[in-house]
């Protein structure tokens, strides 16, 4: 951190692919995300106001699908983006088998928050890389963006630090315990977010994506209900929406 902590910072060498934990090769990548709270340590309103950017570049040589070599690409969280997959897991855009990427890969993603008793965060992110099919190669670009709203109804706040931290364990102010005699309500809150991704008609029109059976926007919108009756326990009901601009495949 820097400036009595208004700026904060991360930033490093790495040569994984995207979304993986090990080599696949010699990728690699810088990393960094950079976050400014100028109102830190003050008193008034916009204490828990902030906002800053990430970003990632790197020559990316590898295929997208690795066939039986990574065994987790639809639990929301694709190892190597051989697919673009839902929260909940559903994959709407699938890579061909024979598409690699093949070039300078970059990401920027710009943010804004305000953490308090009520909390916001926002971010909008640009994704683009070099793909190819061995007889076809194009730049890939992705954009997408989330908001997240939140408000506890009893009175807490989220820790107003910095953007890497602003999300942290709530302390009910009235717990819920009753084997000491606690029998306040907790914490509750209402949340919700907001979210599109578009991952453009460029990698259909080159052939890297079948265009007849997958789509490319996505539109969800998840709320919740959360209750914090002590530190310790959280009791989360949600609801998650999903929309595409046309119909994909659920299962083969």
């Amino acid at each position: 951190s820097l400036f009595d902590g208004h700026v904060q910072y991360w930033s490093g060498i790495t040569n994984p692919a995207k979304s993986t934990f090990y080599a696949l090769n010699r990728n690699v990548d810088y990393n960094g995300q950079f976050d400014f709270t100028p109102f830190k340590g003050t008193e008034g309103i916009l204490k828990g106001l902030g906002g800053g950017f990430g970003l990632q570049a790197g020559y990316q040589r590898y295929a997208l699908n690795q066939g039986n070599a990574i065994g987790f690409t639809n639990n929301g969280e694709a190892s190597t983006n051989s697919a673009w997959i839902t929260s909940s897991g559903i994959p709407f855009a699938e890579y061909n088998s024979n598409v690699r990427a093949n070039g300078l890969e970059s990401k920027f993603a710009p943010h804004l928050y305000w953490f308090g008793r009520f909390s916001f965060l926002g971010e909008y992110i640009v994704n683009t890389r070099e793909l190819s099919n061995g007889t076809t190669t194009g730049q890939s670009t992705q954009r997408g963006y989330y908001i997240n709203l939140s408000y506890y109804l009893t009175g807490e706040r989220d820790f107003a630090g910095n953007g890497f931290q602003g999300y942290s364990t709530v302390v009910p102010l009235r717990p819920f315990v009753p084997s000491k005699g606690l029998w306040g309500p907790g914490a509750w809150q209402l949340a919700a977010q907001f979210s599109e991704l578009n991952i453009g008609r460029g990698d259909f029109d080159r052939g890297f994506i079948e265009s007849g059976r997958w789509t490319n926007r996505l539109d969800q919108l998840m709320t919740g209900v959360n209750w914090w009756p002590n530190k310790y326990t959280r009791l989360s009901f949600d609801y998650v929406w999903t929309g595409f601009n046309s119909p994909i495949p659920v299962n083969t």
